[in-house]
């Protein structure tokens, strides 16, 4: 019995094992870029974990984040009307070679323009594998009368997300966070979190239990939740070990998002569910 399998089906295939072999051959160091007024200039680390010389290219990417939380590609109109991150930051080497087990770094910079005020621009920095050669799958050996195969040139990309604004870096986000609820059944806790300002907020989320006298059963926090603009508000769901603790027992849960402001820690909104 021959087993018939899609085109489609070996496609999501190969391109789930490219970003996940992606991930294990380039270590990438710090998983995000924040440029302002005060932080102009930040440098990333690229560690080759293989025993192989590989060599990638550096660019900018555009996507929009969805309520869900995923990412997805501007429309063309959308496009059109995109700023455009190259016109504030400039950033070395654009090709990175690196030998087996090695280390570089790429510095971003942020070159202000006087004409430009009021500015925000959310965008990823894509790292490119450039292939050295083609590999050949074979996916159905048929005759020479009919026989088809597919050629994969792997490209091993991986991205992390840049935002750039005209910021003193000091800026205090605001945001709300709205309908909490409980799955015992899949043990999840979702709500809604709102931007309220005028920037896109960044910070980290801490979920606590707590029984019916109001003792701690147990947290689980979540770090760097951001709100990308042109993205209002995003629906997060977040999954908790029931293993950890005995969940019938959970009289409230709080919910906190919070960042920090020159090394001090501040609430940006808060929220709670009673049981």
């Amino acid at each position: 019995m021959k087993i018939k399998i899609s085109h489609f089906i070996i496609f999501f295939i190969i391109s789930f094992l490219q970003n996940t072999i992606a991930h294990a051959r380039l270590m990438v160091s710090p998983q995000r870029v924040d440029l302002d007024n005060v932080n102009k200039i930040q440098s990333v680390k690229l560690v080759n974990t293989t025993d192989e010389e590989v060599t990638y290219s550096v660019s900018f990417m555009y996507q929009k984040m969805t309520e869900s939380g995923k990412y997805e590609d501007f429309t063309e109109s959308e496009l059109q009307n995109l700023s455009n991150i190259e016109k504030v930051v400039m950033f070395s080497p654009k090709r990175v070679i690196l030998a087996p087990k090695q280390t570089q770094t790429v510095r971003f910079a942020l070159r202000r323009k006087e004409d430009i005020k009021n500015f925000e621009y959310n965008a990823h920095i894509l790292f490119k594998e450039i292939a050295k050669k083609e590999t050949v799958m074979d996916l159905n050996k048929r005759n020479s009368d009919g026989s088809i195969g597919m050629k994969v040139i792997p490209l091993f990309n991986t991205a992390i997300p840049i935002k750039v604004s005209d910021s003193s870096g000091n800026v205090k986000h605001q945001a709300e966070i709205s309908a909490i609820n409980l799955n015992k059944e899949t043990n999840v806790v979702s709500f809604v979190l709102t931007n309220k300002g005028s920037n896109s907020p960044l910070g980290n989320i801490l979920l606590t239990f707590l029984n019916a006298n109001g003792k701690k059963i147990n947290t689980v926090q979540v770090n760097d939740m951001a709100i990308p603009m042109p993205l209002i508000l995003r629906n997060i769901d977040i999954f908790y070990d029931d293993t950890k603790f005995d969940e019938n027992i959970i009289n409230n849960i709080t919910v906190e998002y919070f960042s920090s402001v020159e090394g001090k820690p501040y609430t940006i909104s808060s929220g709670s569910l009673q049981k």
